[in-house]
């Protein structure tokens, strides 16, 4: 089984932990995503949710349309939608 790039899209770079708000990986993962083992990758995956809690990117907001912070990461949070 081959596994899916866990890229979505939403490719900003966190200034502070310097990993991708969209994916969560590094840019040395993200670079060698091609080329790393089934192995290597399922490691990236299984490592993703952990780096999002640890570092606050489940609740990270990137404001795309704001011309002041050129649409990197503010550091505003926002709360989950209501159920």
């Amino acid at each position: 089984m081959s596994s899916t790039s866990p890229c979505n899209g939403i490719c900003r770079i966190d200034q502070n932990s310097r990993l991708c708000l969209g994916c969560a990986r590094t840019l040395d993962e993200i670079a060698a995503w091609r080329s790393a083992s089934e192995d290597q990758k399922q490691r990236i995956l299984a490592e993703a949710p952990a780096r999002r809690k640890r570092f606050g990117l489940d609740s990270t907001v990137v404001d795309y349309s704001d011309a002041e912070t050129g649409g990197v990461h503010t550091g505003r949070s926002q709360s989950p939608p209501p159920q």
